[in-house]
């Protein structure tokens, strides 16, 4: 290499050559469903709807492929013994790592408008891409030293997104139209935003390099010492336990049962805070009909926020085996122990059982978190319906009556499913089957749509959804036999479950749409299995994990 930057880039595609294609799908995956679902509808683009959805997708997808990046790169702490200057080290992570990311902003928002004409503006988001990058290679850079850093560096963070959801309408309120025109006001705003995260983080970088600590008032440390203090009461008043399985549902749930309502929680805080601030300048103040709007899109992000839950629950073995926090994303994954060691393998306990255990644990980390939504959604439909401030359409008409069901049976499918790629104890595995089924949607689509004649895609698109749903259907009916013929599963529970599937089934055909197409009947079979499937795939997994 000529020279450093040259280093550190060829080093960025180097480490990122899987986890780079992994985000950059993983950030173009949801876009690209939900625009292939509605693409048989006739609406028009700039109406109020679509501006928001773009905006919501936009900045999800920047989120991802950021976190992508910054995840490859790591934090500036592992280069600090190597010979580059701190200006450099910092600048190349900079300017390398958000080059990157507009280069894929750009490219994905491409993809977009040419395969569903959605009409995404260019410049705008990939101005706003490298503002956000700044803004996160801050926070992650010198965010997690001393407790007003990171309250800092997520400041810079909020003040870039609340800026950049500002050009699609007015401060704190819905977005109305698209960020089509960039001007130089704007280029110079999101200038000053880089600079300022630059500046902050070649102090930060600077000061922890020489070892020097970040100011602190020890609020950070006295939070850690009161936490500590309130575990080691807890370890000495340990609770007794009546069986092996109540002992580890307990170990179960506090080892990973929070992540999902702390995620829950997080999200209605700030989504809370946001309107609240976006009420005081509004006309009307405090518009009801927005925050149930807003509660009703949140329903449908308990799918998202269950994956990194998911990702908890799948691993048997030890959590992030490595304490170095020098450690890149991907190697810390690599050090995570998806496999499960001798300890839990020799516990006094069968696979049913400890399938049993996770499965609790999942159970309870959903109800917590959709209760606590449920209640904000009820609480906000009450005072709109007291105050004649609700929405005209509070829900489509098309998934009206299965809008509840789904905000908790697809967080469910989700948690559960993937947690069980987990429990495999193949980590890889859960990476390829992930990106192999995003990419096999995103092919499908293509293919349809260029390789399928106009009168006969909407037919394409159905017999690729029915094929799909009755591979899953197969592959369901095939896991059961096996689980029940290992004697997994005991004859009770799977007639029990065999009976909820056809509840399921019979509630969503009763409750269908009026003028469904026929491919739909096998997605709701398929929808239905997926909901039981994870008694019958848990124990396997933990099973071949066991005794491997």
């Amino acid at each position: 290499m000529r020279s450093i930057g040259q280093a550190l880039t060829w080093e960025l595609f180097a480490r990122g050559r899987w986890l780079l294609p992994f985000f950059f799908l993983a950030g173009i995956a949801l876009p690209f469903m939900l625009y292939s679902l509605l693409s048989g509808f006739d609406f028009d683009r700039n109406e109020t709807p679509w501006p928001m959805l773009h905006v919501i997708l936009m900045q999800l997808m920047v989120l991802l492929v950021g976190i992508g990046i910054t995840s490859v790169q790591g934090p500036p702490s592992r280069l600090y013994a190597s010979p580059i200057r701190t200006q450099t080290l910092v600048a190349w992570h900079l300017l390398s790592g958000a080059v990157l990311l507009a280069a894929q902003i750009a490219l994905a928002t491409f993809l977009l408008n040419i395969f569903f004409d959605v009409r995404w503006p260019m410049v705008g988001p990939i101005v706003f891409s490298i503002a956000v990058f700044a803004a996160l290679h801050l926070l992650l850079s010198v965010g997690q030293h001393t407790f007003w850093s990171f309250v800092g560096a997520m400041g810079l963070c909020t003040a870039v997104v609340v800026w950049g959801h500002s050009r699609y309408g007015e401060w704190f309120a819905l977005p109305t139209h698209y960020w089509s025109t960039v001007t130089p006001s704007e280029f110079a705003t999101a200038a000053i935003f880089v600079a300022v995260a630059y500046a902050l983080t070649l102090i930060g970088v600077s000061r922890d390099r020489c070892g020097e600590p970040l100011p602190t008032i020890g609020f950070w440390r006295w939070i850690m010492e009161k936490w500590e203090s309130v575990g080691v009461r807890r370890a000495v008043f340990q609770p007794q336990f009546r069986s092996p399985l109540h002992a580890q549902r307990w170990y179960e749930w506090r080892r990973k049962g929070a992540v999902l309502p702390l995620i829950t929680a997080t999200a209605m805080v700030l989504g809370g805070i946001y309107w609240l601030l976006g009420s005081i300048f509004a006309k009307p103040a405090f518009n009801i009909a927005e925050l149930v709007s807003g509660l009703v899109a949140f329903g449908g992000l308990l799918t998202i926020f269950a994956i990194p839950s998911a990702f908890m629950l799948g691993v048997s073995g030890n959590m992030i085996a490595s304490k170095n926090r020098d450690l890149t994303v991907g190697e810390s994954l690599q050090s995570t122990e998806f496999e499960m060691g001798h300890f839990q393998a020799t516990l006094p306990m069968t696979s049913h059982s400890f399938a049993n255990a996770i499965l609790s644990t999942a159970t309870r980390t959903l109800l917590c978190a959709w209760g606590a939504w449920a209640i904000a959604f009820g609480v906000a439909l009450s005072i709109g319906w007291f105050r004649n401030q609700l929405p005209q359409a509070i829900l489509v008409s098309e998934i009206r009556h299965w809008y509840l069901p789904l905000t908790l049976l697809g967080p469910w499918i989700v948690l559960t499913n993937f947690a069980v790629l987990g429990l495999t104890g193949r980590g890889p595995l859960s990476s390829i089957v992930i990106v192999g089924l995003m990419f096999f949607w995103i092919l499908e689509q293509l293919v349809v749509r260029y390789l399928v004649a106009s009168n006969m895609q909407a037919f394409g698109h159905q017999c690729f959804v029915a094929i799909v749903a009755t591979a899953t259907l197969l592959f369901a009916a095939r896991t059961f036999w096996l689980s029940w013929h290992e004697r997994l599963l005991e004859n009770a529970t799977l007639i029990k479950l065999v009976l909820a599937a056809i509840a399921i089934s019979t509630l969503a055909f009763l409750l269908r749409p009026s003028g469904m197409p026929w491919a739909i009947y096998p997605v709701i079979l398929a929808f239905s299995s997926l909901v039981v499937m994870p008694w019958a795939t848990a124990p396997l997994a933990i099973s071949r994990n066991r005794h491997r």
